[in-house]
Formats: C-alpha cells, sequence, structure tokens
C-alpha cells in the first residue's frame, strides 16, 4: 500500500497514551486506535496493554484496525458531546480538552444534536483537535516520533465478515462479538443519513479528515 505521510495536525491537547501504543499476547500485537472496533479486539484475544515498541515487537503479527472516517467522526462526535447514561452530562468534561476550549464545548453541548455535530465540524475546523476520539486515524500509525509503523491493516467492517483476510490474518473461523457497542445508535443513523443527505457537511467533514480518506481507501 502506499504509505500516507504524517501530517502536522493541530492538536490542542497533550494525551498522547493512544500515539504508536499496541496491546499485546503472545501471538499479536495490536496498535490501538480510538473508535475502531478496539474493545472488541483487545476483550476477543485478551490483550494487555504493553510498553514495548513496534520494532521490539518481531515475533508477533502487527496489525491495526481502519474505520469509514465519516463513520468514525460520528461515532468520536457521539462518544464525547451526547449523553450516556455513564455520562449523563457529556463525557467531554473527562478526556483531556484544555480549560479554555470548555466553555466553549459546554454551549456546544447544549444545542439539538445536529446544530451541536455542525457547529463542533466548524469548531474542529477552525480550532484543531481537542481531544484523542476525533484525532484522525492517520496519526496513530506514526509513533510519538513521527516513525512509520509498519504492520497491517484492515478495514473495521472486515470484523463482521468470517470470509475477509482479517479473520485469515487471526486464524480463526468463527464471528467475533461485537464489543462497546455505542448507546446512540438512533442519533448515529440520524447523522450519518443526514450527512449523506447533504453534500456541504460531507464535503467539510471530508476536508477534515482528508488523510483518513486516502488511508482507508489504500486498504484492500
Amino acid at each position: 500500500m502506499n504509505i500516507i505521510q504524517s501530517k502536522q495536525y493541530d492538536f490542542k491537547y497533550n494525551d498522547n497514551a493512544h500515539i504508536g501504543k499496541f496491546w499485546i499476547n503472545d501471538e499479536f500485537s495490536f496498535l490501538k486506535i480510538p473508535k475502531n472496533s478496539s474493545t472488541t479486539i483487545l476483550e476477543e484475544f485478551n490483550l494487555e496493554d504493553s510498553d514495548l515498541k513496534y520494532n521490539q515487537m518481531a515475533d508477533r503479527k502487527l496489525f491495526t484496525i481502519i474505520r469509514n472516517p465519516i463513520e468514525r467522526f460520528v461515532s468520536a462526535f457521539l462518544e464525547v458531546l451526547e449523553p450516556s447514561e455513564e455520562y449523563p452530562n457529556g463525557r467531554y468534561k473527562y478526556v483531556s480538552i484544555p480549560y479554555i476550549y470548555l466553555i466553549e464545548i459546554e454551549e456546544i453541548f447544549k444545542l439539538p444534536v445536529i446544530d451541536r455535530m455542525n457547529t463542533y465540524i466548524e469548531f474542529i475546523g477552525n480550532n484543531g483537535f481537542i481531544e484523542l476520539h476525533c484525532t484522525p486515524q492517520v496519526q496513530y500509525i506514526y509513533d510519538i516520533n513521527g516513525h512509520y509503523i509498519e504492520l497491517e491493516m484492515f478495514r473495521n467492517y472486515d470484523i463482521i465478515n468470517v470470509e475477509s483476510d482479517l479473520y485469515k490474518f487471526l486464524g480463526i473461523t468463527s464471528s467475533l462479538d461485537n464489543h462497546n457497542v455505542t448507546n446512540s445508535v438512533t442519533n448515529k443513523k440520524l447523522l450519518l443519513e443526514y450527512i449523506n443527505n447533504n453534500d456541504d457537511v460531507k464535503e467539510r467533514i471530508c476536508e477534515i479528515y482528508q488523510e483518513d480518506i486516502k488511508l482507508y481507501e489504500s486498504i484492500k
């Protein structure tokens, strides 16, 4: 595949916990990217947090999951700016958002869901990425020193297809259970339909995540 070059994104937070971070067992090393079915992989294969660098894991199979960028953005948005049973007042207060942006995010949180999403899209476009869930996926395939991590990449839809290359790579033939399904299924469907029916909104998201789109489309 063509390597997507690392881009200097405008980050507004200091949480590098996931950048170049692997979870491992004796056979696999999995690069965790937020909102990309990571919980399913971690729990199905009993993977544990590791401080090993990717060049220290030659004896393991390295891989990650890449998600459709628009679907991932919607999921990340709902994760942070949608009330849930666990976070009835929104998770945004607990994800290391810099204090200077909290007042504006609190105002965005009060809006109806479609207005909230549209305002958040423009917020990211104008201010940069303020928390790790919305951070572009391409950023995660480089370590904190900017070095490209060579590993196998699969699309998240491969998880529900037992005939996919992912299942062959993992050496399994039975379906994986889906863990950590969003609590906002109704709003997720609503927002995806809204985006697909509004070209200007879709184009704005694609502009923000253009490198992720190249990455996703590069995976066979």
